[in-house]
């Protein structure tokens, strides 16, 4: 069943690497950058049998525990085609997939270190995160909705993201003072080194049951590779 399953998705995988439509941020495979001869993606488990690479506790997640369909999710805030795929296509699959115990979704913020406050931007991702869950998935939703205005305001966007926190209904004080202090630094830093480990070099990246894709996948693509997972696992 297992060897079927990945043979199934390694196949639907390899057409979406071959969609004209794919894209992403940073550094992409040359034959994905150039769609021709793709290489199926590799499988997740086999990176963390050869690297030791131990994704608990790592990231913010959404979804039953025991969905049959697993997703790692890394993305950097400031890339704009991860604001397509968050804005577009991340909340069809959350209410169509997520929320109907289809899939576990675990995003892991990533910095690529290419955009203007990139990194500033994860830093206040996870200083919400210190006031729950739920606290990190809205300001997920707000740095993506607002990444135009915090990309363009240089040393301004701590006043931004402040102002994020307040309107969440966040304690603006601890949120500053985690912010001020880089308290998330650790976390970034281990996000970042997990990703390299598992060959992430754009963003988004998706880890689908264990197959690797870079891009921001369309809706319908991404939709076809769930109910093919789906079948598979009989859920």
């Amino acid at each position: 069943m297992m060897i079927d399953l990945f043979s199934r998705l390694r196949a639907t995988l390899f057409i979406i690497v071959l969609s004209p439509f794919l894209a992403g941020c940073g550094e992409m495979d040359d034959d994905v950058q150039q769609r021709t001869g793709a290489a199926p993606p590799s499988i997740l488990e086999q990176e963390r049998a050869r690297q030791g690479v131990d994704l608990t506790g790592v990231g913010y997640d959404l979804g039953d525990p025991s969905a049959p369909i697993s997703i790692v999710e890394f993305s950097d805030f400031g890339c704009h085609f991860c604001r397509q795929f968050a804005t577009e296509t991340f909340p069809t699959l959350e209410r169509e997939y997520i929320e109907t115990g289809k899939v576990r979704w675990k995003y892991i913020p990533f910095v690529l270190g290419i955009f203007p406050n990139g990194d500033r931007a994860a830093i206040a991702g996870v200083c919400a995160a210190q006031q729950g869950d739920e606290a990190f998935w809205t300001m997920h939703d707000v740095l993506y909705a607002s990444q135009d205005e915090w990309k363009s305001e240089g040393g301004a966007a701590r006043q931004l993201f402040a102002r994020y926190a307040e309107d969440a209904g966040l304690d603006e004080g601890q949120f500053l003072r985690c912010y001020d202090q880089n308290e998330p630094a650790r976390d970034i830093t281990t996000n970042d080194r997990l990703g390299r480990q598992l060959g992430v070099r754009a963003t988004p990246t998706f880890f689908i049951n264990g197959a690797r894709v870079e891009g921001a996948i369309p809706l319908d693509l991404f939709k076809r590779v769930l109910d093919e997972v789906g079948e598979e696992t009989g859920r």
